[in-house]
């Protein structure tokens, strides 16, 4: 199963995106160039563990038959002093509060989703993850070929010779051998 984020940059340091049919804005604050439109990603990622390790838990205990009158999970982090600032440690609490909640079930919830279930947990545990980096960029000449596929009505040889053409001036430009 693959997932995809893709975002958008807005301008100063804002970037959009949309998930599941929400829009969610990152922002800065204002002293680093932003204009506080919206969370920072770092508390974002935070925000992130805890829903992903919270649903896991309430699921848990509904079908351990555990009765919960309230459920939150907070998240506290300590980032490092040099760059890059990453967390250092992060704690979980979890507050449940229902009546006759047996904490043998919390403990047994809690330790499955971090154990076995919590994807994000499990992905920020060190050497879990791989992070590969594709950069992307359209040099002038390949404009041209864009243009090409979106001219569906000119020729194959025309529209080959427009790309040729393109590519030998992109090259005499910037005096590529």
């Amino acid at each position: 199963m693959k997932a995809q984020v893709e975002c958008s940059w807005n301008g100063g340091m804002s970037f959009e995106t949309e998930m599941d049919g929400h829009k969610i804005v990152l922002d800065a604050t204002p002293e680093v160039g932003g204009k506080d439109l919206g969370p920072r990603p770092k508390p974002f990622m935070l925000l992130a563990l805890a829903g992903c390790t919270g649903m896991d838990v309430i699921s848990i205990l509904k079908k351990m038959r555990v009765e919960v009158e309230s459920f939150e999970v907070s998240t506290m982090a300590e980032l490092t002093e040099e760059h890059p600032k990453k967390f250092s440690t992060i704690k979980i609490i979890y507050d449940i509060k229902g009546k006759d909640v047996p904490a043998d079930k919390v403990k047994k919830a809690v330790s499955l989703s971090e154990e076995r279930y919590c994807g994000i947990s499990a992905s920020l545990k060190p050497g879990a993850l791989a992070i590969s980096v594709l950069l992307e960029t359209i040099p002038i000449w390949c404009m041209c070929i864009v243009v090409r596929f979106t001219l569906s009505d000119i020729p194959m040889s025309s529209a080959l010779i427009i790309t040729l053409m393109c590519f030998f001036a992109f090259c005499l430009i910037n005096q590529v051998e």
